[in-house]
């Protein structure tokens, strides 16, 4: 299969230590367009197995096509009869010539949070990281959300001032520590400093210093999902030049 941009994209935070190819299958169920009755069957067992257990399904479906595009088609599913509406999905969106479709299974767990952090293209190295509760960071655009925090620091090691700190009136925040959890997110940042310096040299060798890293933050563990700039062209540019040698290495 030939392999979309979207998908290389992510398979960069793999060559810098920053996911592991564990990771990124377990986020990432990747299949061609031509075998969405493959994807079906997979979600289908998957929601059958987490009824046996008594749990719930949640997934998302997306649409992905070679090259680079903004705002992906995507598909909520959270039971087998919402599998029927798959396929009017794809010829609904069949103009876009979609060559993968991908899906990502959404878990229910507590104390989980959703961050993105920003590294500013200025002299003072500027790091802004913005944390919300929930399982997906897209809530923040929807302002589906209890918690909302933005703290920012100058360079690696220093201190941070939390900018924004909004906790809504529910009783699920009311002894909500939010010096904790962004302390623990700076923290945790610490912890991979070399690879997301390594990740943003080789972006600033092709003409990207602004860029930023998307995380999920559970049980004062945070892990790297996905990552963007401003100019994904220069990316594709990139990868493009030298697709021989990274397919090689790693597709």
């Amino acid at each position: 299969m030939i392999s979309s941009f979207k998908w290389q994209k992510i398979l960069l935070l793999h060559c810098f230590n920053l996911m592991t190819q564990h990771q990124i299958e377990q986020q990432v169920h990747r299949y061609h367009i031509n075998n969405v009755n493959y994807l079906m069957r997979d979600i289908n067992n998957d929601i059958e197995a987490n009824l046996r257990n008594n749990k719930k399904s949640a997934y998302v479906i997306v649409l992905v096509p070679i090259r680079h595009q903004f705002n992906l088609p995507n598909y909520f599913v959270s039971g087998i009869n919402d599998l029927i509406g798959v396929s009017d999905f794809i010829k609904d969106n069949a103009r876009g010539n979609y060559q993968e479709i991908w899906f990502f299974r959404k878990r229910s767990i507590s104390n989980k949070f959703s961050g993105r952090v920003i590294f500013l293209d200025d002299s003072t190295n500027n790091q802004i990281i913005e944390i919300i509760d929930g399982d997906t960071f897209r809530n923040l655009e929807k302002s589906r959300y209890n918690i909302y925090l933005v703290g920012e620091r100058i360079n690696w090691g220093r201190s941070f001032k939390l900018q924004t700190n909004y906790l809504s009136d529910s009783n699920d925040v009311m002894s909500f520590d939010p010096m904790y959890l962004m302390s623990n997110a700076y923290v945790n940042l610490e912890r991979i400093r070399e690879d997301i310096e390594c990740f943003s040299g080789f972006l600033g060798e092709i003409g990207l210093n602004k860029f930023s890293l998307d995380f999920i933050l559970s049980d004062d563990i945070l892990q790297i999902i996905d990552w963007d700039t401003e100019n994904d062209k220069k990316i594709y540019s990139f990868l493009n030049r030298n697709e021989t040698a990274f397919k090689q290495q790693f597709l």
